[in-house]
This record gives C-alpha cells, structure tokens and sequence, in this order.
C-alpha cells in the first residue's frame, strides 16, 4: 500500500515539475531517491521505471532514457543506503549522484554537446530543496522510523 501511495506521489510531482517549466528541479528525482532510502531494491527498481515513464512522455525523443536512469537511480539509491547511517548528508549525496547520472545520459543520448545553464539551475535547486523534501516526505510517509530514531 506504501508503494502505491509512493507512486502516486512521484505522479503528483510529476504534474507539479512539468507544470514549472525546464527550469524547475527535478522532484521526481529527489522524492524516488527518498523513496528509495526507504523502500527495498524491488519496490525502488518499480518506482524508478513508472517515474522514468512518466519522464519519458514528455520527451519523445530521449525515448527509454528517462526509464534506464530512473530505475538504475531507485535502485543504486536503495542498495547504497546501506553505506550511509540516515544521516541528513545522504539525501543530497545521492540526489547529486542521481543528477550527475541522469546529465550525462542524456548527454550522450542528445549526441551533441548539452548548453550548461538548464541543467546546471536545475541541478542547483533540486539540491537546495533536496532536505526540505526529504524531511516532508519521510515525515509523511515513514513517521514510525522518526519516532524510534527520536527515541
């Protein structure tokens, strides 16, 4: 039930990104690798591909690229939470990573060299909003996991 409420979070988001225009951040991304800090390998894998999916029909011509980096982000986000003790550094760190993946991708699916400023404000406030997201949605989603931390 979690992941389907996940979902459609990360559809939510979607319709809020898309609305801003190409010069929002990338919510998306910060709630998968968020749900991914949470969730197993499995439940992030699934959650990455429908994000990618959603990603890929707004840009016909990256067709499968949104869907290769999104579930190859869910599920490194999930394997390496291992690596990280919840830390509040985490979320960005891999949300960076995430970011950095999915530039050079589509990078190289454009073929040519990609103009720095888009990805660069993108990347910039995807970052800066990276721990108020991640704190609303952990609070909203995982509040059992707070309350035994705080403890």
């Amino acid at each position: 039930m979690k992941a389907l409420l996940a979902a459609l979070s990360i559809y939510v988001l979607f319709l809020v990104q898309v609305s801003l225009g190409p010069w929002s951040p990338d919510l998306v991304l910060l709630a998968l690798v968020v749900f991914a800090f949470h969730e197993s390998r499995i439940v992030a894998a699934v959650l990455g591909a429908f994000a990618g999916l959603c990603m890929d029909l707004t840009a016909p011509s990256f067709l499968g690229a949104y869907i290769l980096i999104f579930t190859a982000a869910g599920y490194a986000a999930a394997l390496l939470r291992t690596l990280f003790y919840r830390g509040r550094w985490s979320t960005p760190v891999l949300v960076l990573a995430a970011l950095a993946l999915k530039w050079l991708v589509l990078a190289g699916v454009e073929g040519a060299p990609p103009v720095l400023t888009e990805p660069v404000v993108s990347s910039c406030l995807t970052l800066l909003l990276s721990p108020i997201v991640s704190f609303l949605l952990t609070r909203l989603f995982y509040a059992q996991w707070n309350a035994g931390s705080t403890a």
